[in-house]
């Protein structure tokens, strides 16, 4: 990866959050000023110039709005009353988390079911590809439900809420740990479960291809064509699916977990967001919507990179 190809996607990068958070603020702008040319006209209220969206004024109050960035100084929360940037620190942190860990999730369910059934006949694999393939279809907050239903009520075995227990600052750092594990496994596995056999499939298709390579052959050829042998040879290559997915997995993550958020009642900034949205907390919906679109990006930005250090990898490895 040379330096030219980085400098130009960090310069593509910059510039497409730059246009895309631009159209989302004018969104939000004009409906911010709808609303309040509503409430104006029901309490008979002469609001001028206000209840019009201007083009101009909205693009001058974007261009202060991103001065603010730089300083962080993002205005206080019109509902909960408490500076921006505190509250998006706190549920950034708890909302990264929760992704990343149903990200793991999805890539180890994902990957290794596409690569057993693409390699394996066993009938246990099937049936599995085939229950995951049925939970696609069903919507993250009624899975989130279910789950909760039935590791919380049924068996107690996961809490239903929270990110702590309520005496989690009484226990050692192993309980605390696994206090914040147990928390956290359900609204992960929300996230994850539905895209699992999304991203085995991709897998298997691409490995269906990848068998069919000269080295793979060769294993046939010298009789060690075992199962270890094809894992060891195939496991590499089904990387680049789950690396090409990932403009899409991450933003799907993101967007999914400000419900999951709100059933589980986490702290992340997806439950955030539905409280600016409920409450028509502007301010804040405009910061959220910011990170919303830079994740999005960046996302991409991080595909891109990935993709160009394994693929300099491959040849690397090719040519010695």
């Amino acid at each position: 990866m040379t330096l030219s190809f980085l400098l130009k996607k960090i310069t593509i990068l910059f510039f497409s959050i730059f246009v895309a958070f631009y159209l989302v603020f004018l969104i939000v702008y004009a409906s911010r000023v709808s609303v309040f040319s509503h409430n104006s006209r029901v309490i008979g209220i002469k609001l001028g110039s206000v209840a019009k969206f201007d083009l101009f004024n909205a693009t001058e109050e974007y261009f202060l709005w991103f001065k603010k960035i730089t300083t962080f100084s993002l205005g206080e929360s019109n509902f909960l009353g408490e500076k921006i940037s505190v509250i998006v620190k706190d549920r950034l942190e708890n909302s990264f988390i929760l992704n990343l860990f149903a990200l793991l999730i999805l890539f180890f369910g994902g990957v290794i079911l596409g690569v057993l059934s693409s390699i394996s006949r066993n009938r246990f694999i099937s049936i599995l590809e085939g229950f995951f393939f049925v939970i696609y279809a069903i919507p993250d907050f009624i899975l989130a439900i279910f789950l909760i239903l039935l590791f919380s009520i049924k068996f107690n075995i996961f809490p239903s809420s929270g990110m702590v227990s309520i005496n989690h600052c009484e226990m050692n750092s192993f309980s605390q740990f696994f206090d914040y594990i147990k928390h956290l496994f359900l609204p992960a596995l929300s996230l994850s479960l539905v895209s699992i056999i999304f991203l085995a499939r991709y897998t298997k298709n691409s490995i269906v291809g990848i068998l069919e390579y000269s080295h793979i052959i060769a294993l046939k050829v010298r009789g060690v064509d075992t199962f270890l042998n094809k894992v060891k040879h195939v496991l590499k290559n089904a990387v680049y699916p789950f690396i090409s997915l990932l403009t899409f997995i991450i933003p799907g993550l993101v967007g999914g977990s400000i419900i999951i958020e709100t059933i589980f009642g986490y702290p992340g900034i997806g439950n955030v967001f539905f409280t600016a949205v409920k409450h028509r907390d502007f301010p804040l919906l405009i910061t959220v919507s910011f990170i919303n679109v830079v994740v999005v990006y960046f996302s991409v930005f991080i595909t891109d990179i990935m993709y160009e250090v394994f693929k300099v990898g491959d040849i690397n490895e090719k040519s010695f």
